[in-house]
């Protein structure tokens, strides 16, 4: 099978957003073995894993986004989130 790039975000994005957290973990981390420097796909992966609550897999994660986007305000709330260990309610709209 064929990876698409943006067939694979799509669905990392709307597992996300039906709150499907372990699938957008697998899918997100799909996206990062084909290209390891995608910075958004960084963000989702680190905002999943926030929400099953892995937070030193999603503070490492924003640790590399802002090493590489210094100024990046998603990677630095959601940087913050992790190091506090909360979970938002909802969907977590920092995707």
């Amino acid at each position: 099978m064929q990876f698409s790039l943006s067939a694979t975000t799509k669905k990392a994005i709307d597992a996300a957003l039906q709150s499907k957290w372990k699938e957008a973990v697998e899918l997100n981390s799909q996206i990062l073995e084909m290209y390891p420097e995608n910075l958004d796909t960084k963000i989702r992966l680190g905002r999943a894993y926030i929400q099953i609550k892995k937070f030193s897999k999603a503070r490492k994660l924003f640790k590399e986004v802002l090493k590489n986007d210094p100024i990046n305000p998603i990677a630095k709330k959601n940087l913050d989130l992790a190091k506090a260990e909360k979970v938002e309610k909802g969907n977590g709209n920092g995707i």
